[in-house]
């Protein structure tokens, strides 16, 4: 259980990153061209990938460990969170995969318009992972999810 806490902050951290990155990149100073904030947003926006695919297992494989522990069934509104939670996390892997090939594929090659929507739907990513982990901080805090039981 304690995988899940430790990883999940690196996805975060790319994928803030490389969204800074784009919204750099939209400002008239800096512009779409500049070959080092794309370079940028591009690397973390791939990094984000095989850590938010770590951070999906982990979090699974906690749900599991977690059930087997208690070895009775959580309370529904705790589970439903918890699948909410991890409806989320599938949510935004599957939305960043799909970002992080648009990104591939298109690099400089963007024009303004296809940038402010690649922005957008970014946007709506980190909107997603924000929301995904405030319930994820929810479990934790409102339900003790992954928090040892003192004896």
């Amino acid at each position: 259980m304690i995988w899940h806490p430790a990883l999940v902050h690196f996805p975060i951290a790319f994928l803030a990153g490389a969204w800074m990155a784009e919204t750099a990149r939209m400002h008239p100073r800096v512009g779409l061209q500049s070959e080092r904030w794309e370079f940028l947003s591009r690397v973390l926006l791939l990094a984000a990938i095989p850590a938010l695919a770590l951070a999906m297992i982990s979090g699974s494989l906690g749900e599991d460990a977690l059930e087997q522990v208690t070895g009775q069934a959580m309370l529904q509104t705790a589970h439903d969170w918890l699948e909410r939670h991890e409806l989320m996390g599938y949510l935004n892997g599957a939305l960043a995969t799909l970002l992080a090939t648009w990104r591939t594929l298109r690099a400089q090659a963007m024009n303004l318009l296809e940038h402010r929507i690649f922005w957008g739907a970014f946007t709506v990513v980190m909107i997603l992972l924000i929301a995904g982990s405030w319930m994820g901080g929810h479990l934790v805090y409102e339900f003790g999810i992954g928090v040892k039981q003192s004896p």
